[in-house]
């Protein structure tokens, strides 16, 4: 694993800083749409510098002056907000398609709600009447009742006359509360089918709703923004600004961590080889001041080169040439 964890490490990084860098590039030239082929070569250009910038100012932080040290940590930390900048443009653009969806989305809803809204209206108007024609009822059906029981006592007295007004009042009361009680089923049955349009109006929401793309699109920014009463435009600012806060500094801090473990690796290689010999001094001949080789005999004795010179020499003197004489 240890082995591996640095490949890893390095594919995560350049992973990221390319994702990075593609996407920054993508919103820089949206900002520039005038020139977007002259803003995404300077995009990769910098991007590309941040990333060696970065590697320099790890790998050789101990030979570099503080003016270029300042410089490289400035000219990262810009690079950084530029790339930063690219993304919330490219996020903030891509919301934008989908913010005029949603908006679109909305208006043929408020459309709608306006229509039940209207619908509502008449059913709170159809039933303020209902109840206003049941109180007549409730008055004619009293009223009726008092002169049904002062008719009985008219006739028994003998008023005829009287009578036959009471009889006649009853009879117009009776005709009064039978109108009403048709009126009454007329307005109920136009509650009921302002209920049906309205059931109707709320089925085309939940269609809209449902079957729309944008409900996939913004479904859980809706609920969080529920969840937080807070205006949607207002969580998804806020959500990019996350993301772009962890997005490039995450690429930077990666590849400062691969330079990191590859100075480590180098050192342990290093500290694990057997360390080097100190080379023996030369060896000189003390008359002529030329260097002296060392030679090994078939009799695993070391001698130089003026050994075996004093050697010749003493061969030439011994008056027994075949019989050296050693010193």
């Amino acid at each position: 694993m240890k082995r591996i964890f640095p490949y890893l490490v390095a594919i995560a990084a350049l992973t990221l800083a390319g994702t990075s860098a593609y996407y920054s590039i993508y919103g820089l030239s949206k900002f520039y749409a005038g020139a977007a082929n002259a803003v995404i070569i300077m995009g990769i250009a910098i991007e590309a510098s941040k990333i060696i910038a970065t590697s320099i100012l790890h790998q050789y932080h101990k030979v570099l002056n503080w003016p270029i040290k300042i410089y490289l940590t400035l000219a990262i930390i810009l690079s950084m907000i530029i790339t930063s900048a690219g993304i919330y443009g490219f996020l903030t653009n891509a919301y934008q398609q989908t913010a005029t969806k949603v908006e679109l989305l909305d208006g043929e809803v408020g459309i709608i709600e306006n229509k039940k809204t209207y619908f509502q209206n008449n059913i709170d108007r159809t039933q303020s009447l209902i109840n206003n024609k049941n109180a007549r009822i409730n008055t004619l059906s009293t009223v009726r009742s008092q002169q049904e029981s002062r008719l009985q006592s008219l006739y028994d007295s003998k008023s005829t006359a009287a009578a036959k007004r009471t009889e006649s009042q009853i009879k117009n009361a009776d005709m009064q509360i039978e109108e009403l009680g048709t009126a009454i089923d007329a307005l109920n049955l136009n509650i009921t089918s302002l209920n049906d349009s309205i059931a109707v109006l709320d089925n085309d929401i939940l269609l809209k709703n449902n079957n729309s793309d944008v409900a996939g699109e913004v479904g859980p920014l809706r609920f969080i923004s529920k969840l937080i009463n807070v205006p949607m435009n207002s969580v998804v600012n806020w959500f990019t600004i996350l993301l772009i806060m962890i997005f490039d500094p995450l690429a930077i801090a990666l590849i400062i961590v691969f330079n990191r473990i590859t100075n480590l690796a180098a050192n342990n290689l290093q500290n694990t080889l057997p360390p080097n010999e100190p080379d023996e001094p030369l060896m000189t001949n003390s008359k002529t001041n030329e260097p002296v080789l060392k030679i090994i005999k078939l009799d695993d004795k070391l001698e130089t080169s003026e050994d075996i010179y004093n050697e010749h020499q003493i061969k030439k003197k011994s008056k027994n040439p075949g019989k050296p004489v050693y010193w």
